[in-house]
């Protein structure tokens, strides 16, 4: 008897067991064999952070042949550029217009407008400040808004201002770079940085992906002292020089960073910091005549603060051009351009009918429209001019079909 009420319970036991493993989820045992304690029931989220992405845009007017000041032109590349932004992604996405008190109605009553207008863009925030240039001495301020380009500097004092306003992360691009692939991409690269690297840039000619032989390096580190306007790579892949148009700024990282002074004996300065600006300003000011090259001097002293990033978050017109076939950007090839960057006035030079076309397709496009789709829109009506003009077949039309089937399958 004793034995029969003892088969009962085990077979009880065991039908219990087994029901109560059965009703298990995966979470549970991926909870054992990891190293958390922690249980948790709830799905793995797979999404991408929820922290806003900030995208900085700074706007000037531009002095024209009739001495008179130019708006039209800046601030419709500038709308254009962040009307790319906006629609690429459905991420929260926060733009910080910097511009002069003259365009700061304008650029409002756009923004508000598409906002107001289109259901589609409620992920979209953004804020208008007029450019203040008080952060650097008096004596200097004329000088630096009409360097190289109106207001074209003030990029590099952005991340004196915005970490008053609550911002410690963001990307600054250039209002003649317009966005083809989720900006989130871009933003994701934030990530990459290394404890010690404090800015994202895209070399100007992609990196190889492989060490250099040991003898070339030792050869190139016996004459980086002589090549002051080279960036000496930290993988050991050779030397670079950056294009600023397009940046990933960690403010906390640079705010906090050891900055090494233009010197051989590589005295340090506590932070990012006008002071910092001005000491490698004052010395090569005669052959840094904007503040992209400048920006190549600090980082020739202070590469392990920089994070080469791939060429597709910032394709340039070279990768367009059949005479620089060379430069390719395999990145780009396979899945389109991140992000296309209209260097040498490409957007409006008959030079580049192609780029010229793309450009135009996005500035016309109404964002106003209540479109779900609208990158896949504006692919469409790309791949119509294109087709429908002399350019299909040539170097940079080919080019462009990455380009469209990446908006089309956005």
């Amino acid at each position: 008897m004793i034995r029969f009420i003892r088969n009962v319970i085990s077979a009880v036991l065991i039908i219990y067991v087994v029901y109560f493993t059965l009703t298990l989820d995966d979470n549970f045992f991926d909870a054992l064999l990891s190293e958390n304690d922690d249980y948790d029931l709830e799905p793995v989220n797979d999404q991408v952070s929820s922290d806003p992405i900030n995208l900085i845009c700074v706007s000037c007017s531009k002095p024209n042949v009739h001495g008179t000041r130019d708006i039209d032109k800046p601030l419709s590349q500038a709308l254009t550029m962040i009307k790319s932004a906006a629609l690429s992604t459905k991420q929260e996405l926060h733009v910080h217009v910097f511009t002069e008190k003259e365009m700061t109605l304008l650029f409002e009553e756009e923004l508000s407008g598409a906002k107001k207008e289109n259901p589609y863009l409620e992920h979209f925030k953004f804020t208008v400040r007029e450019i203040d240039y008080t952060k650097i001495p008096e004596n200097l301020r004329k000088a630096w808004k009409t360097w190289y380009k109106p207001c074209g500097s003030f990029r590099l004092l952005t991340p004196f201002i915005l970490p008053d306003e609550g911002v410690h992360k963001a990307i600054y691009a250039d209002s003649d770079v317009v966005f083809i692939r989720p900006i989130d991409k871009l933003w994701a690269q934030m990530s990459k940085l290394n404890a010690k690297q404090v800015m994202g840039i895209v070399p100007t000619a992609p990196l190889s992906e492989s060490k250099l032989p040991s003898g070339r390096i030792g050869s190139i580190k016996e004459n980086y002292h002589e090549n002051e306007k080279y960036i000496f790579d930290d993988m050991e892949r050779g030397m670079y020089q950056i294009n600023t148009g397009v940046l990933l700024m960690n403010f906390e990282k640079m705010l906090k960073a050891q900055w090494k002074k233009p010197s051989s004996s590589h005295k340090l300065i506590d932070g990012y910091s006008s002071d910092l600006l001005l000491t490698y300003y004052d010395k090569y000011k005669a052959v840094a005549e904007h503040d992209q090259k400048l920006m190549n001097y600090v980082f020739h002293f202070n590469h392990e603060l920089l994070y080469p990033m791939p060429c597709e978050y910032n394709w340039k017109t070279d990768y367009c051009m059949a005479e620089k076939k060379n430069i390719v950007c395999i990145e780009a090839d396979e899945n389109g351009p991140v992000a296309i960057h209209g260097i040498t006035s490409a957007f409006f030079s008959d030079e580049h009918p192609v780029l010229k076309m793309m450009y135009r397709t996005f500035k016309d496009y109404d964002w106003r429209e209540k479109n779900e789709n609208a990158m896949k829109a504006v692919g469409e009506e790309l791949k119509n001019a294109l087709e429908m003009s002399r350019y299909a077949k040539s170097y940079c039309g080919v080019k462009m079909r990455n380009v469209i089937n990446a908006l089309v399958n956005s």
